[in-house]
């Protein structure tokens, strides 16, 4: 008797419009009163911030997701809730970005209590584009609860690419790199056939599997920006 064959989907969604693509390198500061709080200077900032033990300057280099970016995820997920597609796991980069939309897309879903996200270190875009010098610091699991994202406390990431990110090496490997962990990313105890695995990330992650060849990658190194996306 053949084995059954089990189907197991992945789809790839990448993050909402952030606020630094609308307001530039210096949203921040647009949206910061002179005692350092946050306030919301025009519509597309959000309403308010989750807190972060490096306050408000941690956003700096690790931005929300715009008012337009936050609609854009939630109608990915209103649009996936009609297609009938049943997501059984959820991985997502540590960016903020990628959290809330994986978090909105759950809620549109009627997933967010059962599905907790699984925060992956190793679908962090390619460092060599970030413009600091060291990687952005993120949110901790326990600051990403606190502001009430359900992420998984249990989930071990992937262990390749996390110490980079956790050294605050800038140049961490190479795009292509992070792409192989896409696929090696199994959720445990899940079976069924059928299952979709949901996993919010950056264009570059999935740059090679959309046809952008070393050379065109490398020339966007040279240019200091990212392929666009198709």
């Amino acid at each position: 008797m053949q084995a059954a064959i089990v189907r197991r989907s992945v789809l790839v969604v990448r993050h909402g419009e952030r606020v630094d693509q609308v307001f530039g390198k210096t949203w921040l500061q647009q949206c910061t009163s002179p005692d350092g709080k946050y306030y919301r200077p025009d519509l597309n900032f959000p309403c308010s911030l989750p807190r972060r033990s490096n306050g408000i300057k941690g956003f700096e280099n690790d931005p929300p997701l715009s008012s337009c970016g936050s609609f854009q995820s939630r109608t990915a997920g209103e649009a996936l809730l009609d297609s009938g597609i049943q997501i059984t796991s959820v991985f997502t980069s540590p960016a903020l970005r990628c959290v809330q939309t994986a978090k909105h897309i759950l809620e549109e879903l009627r997933l967010e209590r059962k599905l907790k996200m699984r925060v992956e270190p190793g679908i962090f875009e390619w460092t060599r584009w970030e413009t600091g010098k060291t990687a952005p610091t993120f949110m901790t699991l326990d600051e990403l609860k606190e502001a009430s994202f359900n992420v998984s406390t249990e989930y071990r990431r992937h262990p390749d690419r996390g110490p980079w990110l956790d050294a605050g090496l800038l140049h961490a490997p190479s795009p292509r790199a992070a792409a192989p962990q896409l696929r090696r990313l199994r959720p445990a105890g899940e079976k069924g056939a059928g299952s979709w695995t949901a996993r919010s990330h950056h264009a570059v992650c999935t740059a090679s599997q959309r046809g952008h060849g070393a050379q065109r990658l490398q020339d966007a190194v040279a240019r200091g920006s990212q392929p666009r996306p198709t």
